[in-house]
């Protein structure tokens, strides 16, 4: 099953902290509710709120563990753009 890692905190830039912390609490209800869990379990991913910190750091080893493979294969990488 592939995991999905969501950062509310680091989607809520530009709020305040108490409003981060809000939203990142009615993410986590919205994904932790029965019918979002059984979707995305369909189609073989959990979901997994985690800390801003942690998001980021495995967000640096996708981009580790995918740089050899995107490499090999030519796939362009343009910033985003």
């Amino acid at each position: 099953m592939t995991r999905i890692a969501l950062s509310t905190i680091g989607l809520a830039v530009g709020f305040a902290a108490g409003s981060a912390r809000a939203q990142g609490n009615e993410t986590a209800r919205a994904i932790g509710g029965p019918e979002p869990r059984a979707g995305m379990s369909q189609l073989g991913a959990e979901a997994s709120l985690v800390e801003p910190d942690a998001y980021n750091l495995q967000l640096k080893k996708d981009i580790a563990d995918n740089a050899a493979p995107v490499k090999a294969a030519g796939i362009p990488i343009d910033g985003g753009q």
